[in-house]
């Protein structure tokens, strides 16, 4: 009999998960600005992207994780505080139901 321990799931079982991608908002005109896609991020970037999202800054949050050129597109548009708001809420919904609430998961 051996006591080496039973293997539950591999790397390529970790592959498998269901995957959220990118947040994509339309913008006036036909422009589109790309949320990251936290699922393809080093998981330590994705945390730290997961945990901005809930950041009171709400401009600097965008300005970090946004490209420069999308960040530029969604000044240029003038959202309003509620748009803005609004937003923020999509986006976080669209991350949640994949990773969950922040502070549930692993090693919270």
């Amino acid at each position: 009999m051996t006591d080496a321990p039973k293997i539950n799931a591999t790397l390529n079982d970790l592959d498998s998960g269901a995957q959220a991608g990118s947040f994509v908002l339309g913008l006036k005109g036909g422009k589109r600005i790309t949320f990251p896609d936290p699922g393809a991020m080093e998981w330590t970037a994705a945390e730290e992207f997961l945990q901005d999202l809930q950041s009171q800054n709400t401009r600097g949050m965008l300005e970090k994780w946004l490209s420069e050129a999308d960040f530029k597109k969604l000044l240029a548009d003038k959202l309003n505080l509620y748009q803005i708001s609004e937003l923020g809420k999509l986006v976080n919904a669209h991350y949640e139901a994949i990773f969950g609430e922040q502070g549930n998961g692993i090693g919270s």
